[in-house]
């Protein structure tokens, strides 16, 4: 079990973000992919839009959560991607 701090925002109000902790169980075989799209079925906030921190790393949706050397009752924060690219 894991669990995704979400953040409290109203900028989009159908994607449900009220700073609620939503609790996650899976195997740690599964990519951060696989949460996000649990994140999605919670909260309706769609995964392109996702950003998970854990430990102070953005973590990648291809890679494992094994990888990430994450354990039972670990705690990711989300957090809205923002767009925009390199400022001139």
């Amino acid at each position: 079990m894991i669990k995704v701090l979400a953040p409290a925002t109203q900028e989009k109000p159908e994607w449900r973000l009220n700073g609620q902790m939503i609790a996650i169980v899976l195997p740690l075989t599964d990519s951060v992919a696989v949460v996000k799209s649990r994140v999605h079925d919670e909260t309706g906030m769609p995964p392109g839009k996702q950003k998970l921190l854990f430990d102070g790393l953005f973590l990648k949706d291809s890679n494992s959560l094994a990888f990430y050397n994450v354990t039972p009752g670990s705690v990711f924060q989300l957090q809205v991607k923002e767009r925009g690219g390199r400022k001139k």
